[in-house]
């Protein structure tokens, strides 16, 4: 969301290519591919959420992609899209993800670009928030207590590399628009200061829906209570 993508062509700026990008995969298909469950929030490994609507749908997602270029005055027949996938080499999901991106992106014109890197160098870029798409696991907590710290790592007044917000969402430098980023920020604050669970869990929803524009799908393993999340950063 932020600057220092290490993606210098990226497109992520425009909200129509995200979506473009969300709409061509396909979270069902990258759950069986991995032998997990499909997940729509950041919030849990079960039930719908707000990226429940960005079921793949390959014509919707070439419209989106035309009018991405559109905006960009691009010429994507001759200049096409390019993303960086980035994740933790010697895993065998991330090989097979990456597999999955370069068939389902590259039908709708988009380059993947596929770098995994070794844990260490991946902690890095993943930590100093300078990804374009990447892979990894990530818990899903129950309680409130772990809702409040999932939120915080959209902080925008916590970026990385010193802060919890990798994705570099409504920061300094952001293209989240800044009407979103304060109703955003009001939420984060009442939840943090709360100590009633289910107005934390009403919150954190609301504030959910707030960053639905993040193109996110999760694949979670409900036998060890965690979830991989296929992420697009820098929007």
């Amino acid at each position: 969301y932020g600057p220092d993508s290490r993606n210098p062509d990226s497109m992520n700026q425009y909200a129509p290519f995200r979506q473009a990008v969300a709409y061509a995969i396909d979270v069902d298909r990258i759950a069986r591919l991995v032998d997990g469950i499909s997940v729509y929030s950041i919030l849990g490994v079960g039930g719908d959420g707000p990226w429940l609507q960005y079921e793949r749908d390959p014509d919707r997602a070439a419209e989106l992609l035309a009018e991405a270029c559109d905006m960009a005055e691009r010429d994507c027949a001759a200049d096409p899209p390019r993303v960086i996938f980035s994740a933790t080499q010697g895993a065998d999901e991330s090989t097979t993800i990456a597999n999955y991106l370069v068939e389902m992106l590259g039908s709708l014109g988009i380059e993947v670009d596929v770098q995994l890197e070794d844990y260490q160098d991946f902690q890095e870029t993943v930590s100093n928030g300078t990804w374009d798409v990447g892979w990894w696991p990530q818990a899903s907590v129950p309680g409130a207590a772990a809702t409040v710290r999932t939120l915080e790592l959209f902080d925008p007044d916590a970026p990385a590399p010193e802060g919890t917000n990798f994705y570099q969402w409504g920061s300094s430098g952001s293209t989240a628009q800044s009407d979103v980023v304060e109703r955003f920020r009001e939420l984060l604050d009442v939840v943090k200061t709360s100590f009633d669970p289910s107005q934390i869990r009403s919150l954190a929803e609301a504030a959910e829906q707030v960053v639905d524009d993040l193109t996110f799908g999760c694949v979670g393993d409900d036998h060890h209570g965690s979830a991989e999340a296929l992420q697009s950063h820098h929007p």
